[in-house]
């Protein structure tokens, strides 16, 4: 079954200027997501949403990263919270100049990043500041996987990665159970509304299971 994603310019041209000849943007995220050869994908042939460019897959810095997210480094860890971190403790690694750039990402009533872990309690009781694995570093952690994946999503925007962020956030999702697109937990509070209550709807057009188990067939009831 087909479905439809919508995605911005800047992505659009992303995917465009890094799709081999004839090859479709569905075939264009397989590749680089690594759920399929190339080869072997039938979206990969002429078709008529082609983007018709060739061009080179992620570059190396863009790859590393999504080969972390696909690696026993990041897979062995059993919880949202310590993959979350060992994706940050990733990102710090690799861009240990420039990761101060995380700090000035905030939400309307808090920061999320900080060398202090007091400065991000003094933002709520509750926040379970924890350290960036190797840094000097501390996140708040009482955030839904969602969140965390947003947040994870505008860290790999501060550090200037390409492509390679919006697949990393991907994997992260559906390693955690999320697959919903990635939203940035600094969304508008019309955006989440929205988002909820698409979620909402969505809910109670496949209907509600209200747990228990039926001992009976349908033919033994109708027979009572």
């Amino acid at each position: 079954m087909d479905h439809t994603i919508k995605i911005d310019q800047e992505l659009y041209e992303y995917l465009r200027t890094h799709a081999d000849l004839e090859e479709s943007g569905c075939s264009v995220l397989k590749r680089m997501l690594g759920l399929r050869p190339k080869g072997d994908d039938p979206n990969s042939k002429r078709s008529p949403d082609s983007l018709s460019r060739s061009g080179p897959r992620l570059d190396a810095r863009d790859q590393a990263l999504v080969n972390f997210l696909k690696g026993p480094a990041f897979k062995c860890q059993r919880s949202v919270v310590t993959k979350f971190l060992a994706v940050l403790g990733f990102l710090y690694a690799e861009n240990p100049e420039s990761f101060s750039a995380v700090e000035q990402l905030r939400g309307r009533t808090r920061k999320y990043f900080s060398t202090n872990p007091s400065e991000l309690r003094e933002f709520g009781k509750s926040v379970f500041p924890k350290q960036v694995p190797n840094s000097s570093y501390w996140v708040v952690t009482n955030s839904d996987s969602e969140a965390k994946r947003g947040l994870l999503l505008d860290v790999m925007k501060v550090l200037n990665y390409g492509l390679g962020g919006v697949v990393a956030a991907l994997l992260f999702g559906k390693e955690v159970g999320i697959d919903s697109p990635a939203v940035s937990p600094r969304s508008s509070e019309d955006e989440l509304y929205e988002r909820a209550k698409k979620h909402a709807l969505a809910m109670l057009d496949r209907g509600f299971h209200l747990g228990g188990e039926f001992k009976v067939s349908r033919d033994e009831l109708h027979e009572r």
